[in-house]
């Protein structure tokens, strides 16, 4: 049987920002996370 690939999206960054804490962060802040993800194949974010 073929490997079927699986695609998902990381909400992770949408939903920590929407939380009370999450208001109060930068972008400097988070972008090298973003970047992270991305290099380990993260294509889809929200």
């Amino acid at each position: 049987m073929a490997k079927k690939q699986i695609q998902f999206m990381c909400t992770a960054f949408r939903d920590g920002f929407q939380s009370v804490y999450g208001a109060r962060v930068f972008s400097k802040d988070f972008m090298p996370a973003v970047k992270v993800a991305y290099d380990a194949g993260i294509r889809w974010f929200e």
